[in-house]
């Protein structure tokens, strides 16, 4: 993972853009150099860079498909790639 973790930012220059609740009760920001970021009712966060990479943090009991146990994974839209550890 990059160090930018769930909310990281590239420097001094990000600002929030918008922010927003969707239906489901998920909070959403959009940030000024195209990140975004959501916090999901269920408590997992994902955080997108806005240069094709993602980073997701399960709910802190896991979920479903982890057998309830925590995760974090990171997304590599670039090159098709996933990887997902422990937390």
């Amino acid at each position: 993972m990059s160090g930018k973790g769930a909310e990281g930012g590239k420097g001094t220059g990000r600002s929030v853009k918008s922010e927003s609740t969707n239906s489901q009760g998920n909070s959403c920001k959009q940030y000024n150099d195209g990140a975004y970021a959501y916090n999901n009712t269920d408590g997992s966060k994902y955080y997108n860079s806005g240069d094709n990479h993602g980073f997701y943090k399960s709910p802190p009991e896991g979920n479903q498909s982890s057998n309830g146990q925590p995760y974090k994974a990171h997304f590599n839209y670039n090159q098709g790639t996933s990887t997902r550890k422990p937390k």
